[in-house]
């Protein structure tokens, strides 16, 4: 059983993820699914190597979609999840070495965007919305103002369906996101999110499964922004597909091959070693107490 909101429902999950598929600058995601039937005495943590020293900074820029006439806007972290999804981000992706900072939501009523052009073609016998969307969402965002004015920062687009999936239930999340290949000046990469509206804050098993998968979800979807395929290993972050068992609910390890190439990604800004900043507040603050000495008693020859 789910609970979600003090209710017990037995349901199928499909958790949804990108699956890159080369280009010659980027690629898009191609669908897959992360899927498991959830019961009453499913039970697992999240399960997630040690931090390291943070050395990097990756900008997110989340921009929430809205129909035109602003109505069926997309659910982003629900209400009053942000901080505990964004805390497990943290913990995914500080195994690498990376702090992801999320800047404040924009926000655009854009029917296209949130939900593309009906009725969508049929893939393998369900209608599914053209991977081709992301790119147009992306120019489109980019043309009405409402992507980061940083070229560097990664331009997430939640909505209600995204690209490459069907419409999925209020208990799933799926996504798709450029792949932009290590090294590559692309800028205003993209994706797309669609989190469920009952999907944070639903728990399973006494865990926080809903905050989890979505932050898995969003995890991976920025590792392919960050230059990252998909690699077929248990348990590993960018892994095409694995079921949900009663032993590993969700596992967002990240090796030390991944850790490198995210880190070498331009999208990736490396910060100051706390020494190395401590050092030249220190220059400055020197040199600015030398001048006000020299200004005040100082005395200069002619």
């Amino acid at each position: 059983m789910f609970v979600v909101n003090g209710k017990r429902r037995r349901i199928r999950q499909r958790f949804v993820a990108a699956i890159g598929c080369p280009t010659t600058r980027f690629a898009f995601g191609c669908a897959m699914m992360l899927w498991g039937t959830l019961t009453s005495d499913t039970h697992g943590a999240l399960v997630i190597n040690p931090q390291v020293s943070i050395t990097h900074r990756v900008t997110v820029q989340p921009v929430i979609v809205s129909n035109d006439d602003g109505s069926n806007t997309a659910t982003f972290m629900g209400d009053g999840q942000a901080s505990a999804i964004e805390s497990v981000i943290d913990q995914i992706w500080g195994q690498a070495g990376i702090d992801i900072d999320f800047l404040s939501p924009n926000h655009w009523n854009d029917t296209f965007a949130n939900v593309g052009t009906t009725p969508y073609p049929t893939v393998n016998g369900t209608p599914t919305r053209p991977t081709g969307d992301l790119s147009q969402i992306r120019s489109d965002g980019i043309d009405d103002g409402v992507t980061s004015t940083n070229p560097m920062a990664l331009n997430m687009f939640i909505v209600r369906v995204s690209p490459g999936h069907p419409e999925s239930s209020p208990l799933s999340a799926a996504g798709l996101a450029q792949y932009i290949v290590s090294g590559s000046d692309f800028p205003y990469p993209a994706s797309t999110i669609f989190i469920g509206e009952d999907l944070p804050g639903a728990m399973s098993g006494g865990q926080p499964l809903g905050n989890q998968v979505a932050a898995m979800l969003i995890s991976h979807e920025i590792g392919h922004n960050l230059g990252l395929d998909h690699l077929d290993v248990d348990g590993n972050l960018m892994q095409t597909a694995a079921p949900i068992t009663e032993e590993r609910l969700v596992d967002v390890q990240i090796n030390l091959q991944q850790a490198g190439d995210a880190r070498m990604s331009v999208f990736a800004v490396a910060v100051p070693e706390p020494s190395a900043f401590l050092g030249g507040l220190a220059v400055v603050l020197f040199g600015r107490f030398r001048r006000k000495v020299n200004g005040q008693f100082g005395a200069g020859s002619q």
